[in-house]
């Protein structure tokens, strides 16, 4: 029965009992030559994944500021559309339809009067 250790094993021949022989071991040389090639496979695969990332960087950054651009854009065009949705709401409102004429028109109602307001005079003691 063959070992996998590489001892040394003894004949056990009455004659020579002090010679030792060794026993061969199959060389490796195709197992060796297999790893190395998936190795070096594997770290070529590595090389260009990194190029290729290298590459792309530069084109995802420029994205990216696009993005956060187009991104404040959009809230502040949607500030706009609140503003005007609520000022389109409000002017179609029928409730509300008197005091915008009396706004854009400046005229009040007959049962109404305008109030202005002056500030008292100060008297100079001279």
């Amino acid at each position: 029965m063959p070992t996998k250790n590489a001892r040394p094993v003894r004949k056990t021949s009455h004659q020579n009992r002090n010679n030792v022989t060794y026993r061969s071991f199959p060389r490796y040389g195709g197992l060796t030559l297999e790893i190395g090639a998936k190795i070096l496979t594997n770290a070529l695969i590595i090389a260009v994944a990194i190029a290729a990332l290298n590459r792309l960087l530069p084109h995802y950054q420029t994205q990216n500021a696009r993005l956060e651009e187009l991104n404040n854009e959009v809230e502040r065009t949607q500030a706009r559309v609140d503003r005007l949705n609520s000022q389109f709401t409000r002017n179609f409102d029928p409730y509300q339809s008197q005091e915008i004429r009396q706004e854009h028109t400046h005229q009040i109602k007959p049962n109404q009067r305008r109030i202005v307001w002056l500030e008292p005079e100060t008297q100079n003691p001279e």
